[in-house]
């Protein structure tokens, strides 16, 4: 029988864009539905029950959900090895994860500055905020995603000066990706691979929030653009329409008008009249107001019978593991992505040296260890003289290492399905985060206490404003703390249904999964989010169960 390959889709994502060059890399045929963004679509309840952190792209493969972007590009590696796009050696993958965890760093801030110069301003000026709210009630009751939604409209998501700080840091990024590309064709070299696949599409719409990759600043990385963009598969993805937009000047003069504090002339409000009309059309607003919510959010389902099919297919075999050289972590002792892996080196019993972060006083964002790491994320794995990003592939670095994957899968859709449970996890991170850090400032330095000023002047000054609130405990404010909960006790809620008869979250044993979940809820209690597990009694049965495992090395390594 013929595969079915259904993408979910938004115009313009990135991320959606780097899953279709895959697929046409690999020749496959495919259908596509598309999920609007600008409505809200993907917080749907018929969207969240195939992908439930909300956002695109989603893959159905013969009626087999696979979601976030990264899993579903090793997905296909795996189900479709012709035209290999991924390297065959361990050395290669975790170069391929480097740019993987870059590329993570730099659509963190890129999301966020593209609501704020770009996504919220056409917002604005197409909608009534009465309208747009009204639009995005239509798939979500949700507290925490409709004050996004007024976040969005009031143009509430950056200042100015905020802006500023998002685009520094993102050009510090560009700046990585120029060195690194000196002497090279590719990312990696002389092949192209999922790499290339994975920063192209962001960096090539980085004119959309401000920044212009010119050749005479980035001869490197200009030649690269050409060169990538010169594959059939990068043309076939091509839309002229939002390159149009993110080249023609318009949402830069929009945003100006807007956030400007001088008083806007006639010429300026006559000018975003007139670009509020047309963006109105274009974004069927008449249509989405008069719309049943039966029919807005209708979604394309896969063929019945399709999920009948055999998924059984064999992982890529990974070669030249080296084992004899010292394991160095570099960690946070309260973070629980560092958690996991020290829970791994554990049940492994593979001997490595800590190196502490104080992620307190963001010293994870200051040099020394932003030469460790660009994207200054922890942790790092250090092998010998190669450095392991990205806390999911270290532990499965150290499965291979440990020449033990029974904490993975060597079956490629529950491979996908252990991955999809780590995206699950990252998907809370940009709710959890502001909670973490409001929680180590206060347990650290204690709760009715001033934290002294940093003597430290390496901080960057786009980090100064993130510290300053976390010192000053303004991180957020009460309504969006509660909108987070209600958002978390969502996300539980999808876990507490998947856990009805299931002992494990992945088969019928215990897989990395199970860690990745059970170090995230664990430190709920004490960030405040204990509300949104309290009705669920079957993460708490779960989670009492995973305690055991992990209280015994034996029993957890298998």
């Amino acid at each position: 029988m013929k595969d079915e390959i259904i993408l979910y889709e938004y115009e313009g994502s990135p991320c959606v864009r780097r899953v279709k060059i895959t697929l046409i890399e690999k020749g496959l045929t495919f259908k596509t539905q598309s999920i609007d963004l600008s409505r809200m679509q993907q917080k749907s309840q018929e969207y969240l029950s195939i992908n439930p952190n909300g956002v695109v792209p989603t893959l159905s493969h013969n009626a087999r959900m696979i979601y976030e972007s990264s899993v579903i590009n090793e997905y296909l590696e795996d189900q479709f090895p012709t035209n290999a796009l991924y390297p065959s050696t361990i050395a290669g993958l975790a170069e391929v994860k480097k740019w993987q965890n870059v590329e993570l760093a730099l659509a963190k801030v890129c999301r966020t500055l593209a609501w704020a110069y770009a996504m919220g301003p056409l917002q604005h000026i197409s909608y009534t905020r009465e309208e747009y709210i009204a639009i995005a009630a239509k798939t979500t009751t949700n507290t925490g995603h409709l004050n996004w939604s007024g976040k969005v409209w009031d143009l509430a998501i950056l200042s100015t000066e905020e802006q500023k700080q998002h685009q520094n840091q993102l050009i510090k990024f560009i700046d990585f990706v120029e060195s690194s590309l000196q002497d090279k064709h590719y990312l990696l070299g002389a092949l192209f691979s999922n790499a290339d696949i994975l920063l192209y599409p962001r960096l090539t719409m980085l004119s959309l929030v401000g920044i212009n990759i010119n050749q005479l600043n980035y001869p490197n990385l200009q030649a690269w653009i050409k060169r990538v963009a010169a594959r059939p598969s990068i043309q076939l993805t091509h839309n002229k329409s939002m390159d149009l937009l993110y080249n023609s000047g318009l949402i830069e003069k929009i945003n100006h008008i807007l956030y400007s504090k001088k008083k806007r002339t006639i010429q300026q409000s006559l000018y975003l009249w007139g670009m509020g009309k047309i963006c109105r059309k274009k974004f069927k607003v008449k249509q989405a107001l008069q719309e049943h919510t039966e029919g807005f959010n209708k979604i394309l389902l896969p063929t019945k019978g399709m999920a009948t099919q055999p998924s059984k297919v064999k992982r890529k075999a990974l070669y030249d593991v080296q084992v004899d050289n010292h394991l160095t972590l570099y960690s946070y002792k309260d973070s629980p992505l560092c958690s996991r892996v020290k829970l791994v080196l554990a049940i492994l019993e593979l001997p490595y040296t800590n190196v502490e972060i104080n992620m307190v006083e963001l010293d994870h964002k200051r040099k020394p260890f932003t030469h460790l790491n660009p994207a200054a994320e922890l942790p790092i794995l250090k092998h010998g003289e190669n450095l392991i990003f990205d806390s999911q592939f270290i532990v499965e670095y150290l499965c291979y290492i440990a020449n033990n994957l029974q904490l993975f899968s060597q079956d490629s859709y529950e491979q996908a399905q252990i991955k999809m449970w780590n995206a699950f996890d990252l998907g809370m991170l940009k709710e959890y985060r502001p909670l973490f850090f409001d929680w180590i400032m206060k347990k650290d330095n204690g709760s009715n206490k001033v934290v002294k000023e940093s003597t430290n002047n390496e901080l960057p000054k786009e980090d100064q404003a993130w510290f300053n609130h976390m010192r000053a405990g303004t991180l957020l404010t009460d309504t969006e703390r509660q909108g987070y909960i209600e958002i978390f006790s969502e996300k539980m809620s999808y876990l507490d249904n998947h856990l009805n008869n299931n002992n494990y979250l992945v088969t019928d044993r215990f897989t990395y999964a199970d860690i990745v979940l059970y170090t995230r809820i664990v430190t709920f209690n004490a960030l405040g989010l204990g509300k949104s597990v309290a009705h669920c009694k079957n993460i708490e049965k779960w989670m009492t169960h995973i305690a055991e495992q992990l209280a015994s090395p034996s029993s957890a390594s298998c």
